[in-house]
């Protein structure tokens, strides 16, 4: 959902972006995201990104691992940035001092999405909707029908029915 990105960085257009998960060669690392600029679009930097839904205190090494294995093994001639998305803040135990650099100079961005603003975008919604609470689950059969039908207007709609079925079913 590369217009999930752009939401949720607020500071880009997401909407030539593809989305993939890419395996690195040789010690058969998976990053979760990876979105791709277009091809004619090269001064689009690349993002890499992580989504945690609970405590992992290796969450940046294994983000910038993957990174690093990535541009050494591809080098793609483009700027990039690292994205790490926590469900809650309390889950991460904060930058270690040695990725720190990275995150001074803006290439390492950390969000939280209980911290993100509650927009009208089906991208944010629909995160919001994959960390709630299954306690009520009554109380999320309209807001599901409600993304079911903003994601019927989407190119990724598939996609995005998918997350929603899931998540229905763990109801």
């Amino acid at each position: 959902l590369p217009e999930l990105l752009g939401q949720l960085l607020g500071d880009i257009t997401t909407d030539d972006y593809t989305f993939r998960s890419v395996e690195v060669k040789g010690l058969a690392r998976r990053i979760d995201g990876l979105f791709l600029p277009p091809v004619d679009k090269p001064q689009y930097p690349l993002y890499f990104v992580e989504v945690q839904f609970q405590p992992d205190d290796r969450l940046y090494e294994r983000l910038l691992t993957e990174t690093f294995l990535y541009l050494g093994q591809y080098r793609p001639q483009k700027p990039w940035y690292c994205v790490a998305l926590w469900s809650r803040q309390t889950l991460d135990s904060g930058t270690p001092l040695h990725y720190q650099s990275l995150q001074d100079a803006g290439l390492l961005k950390v969000l939280s999405l209980e911290n993100l603003p509650h927009q009208p975008t089906l991208g944010i919604n629909l995160l919001h909707l994959i960390k709630a609470d299954v306690k009520q689950p009554q109380d999320l059969r309209p807001e599901i029908l409600r993304l079911r039908q903003q994601a019927q207007q989407l190119p990724s709609a598939g996609k995005i029915q998918d997350i929603i079925n899931r998540q229905r079913h763990t109801l």
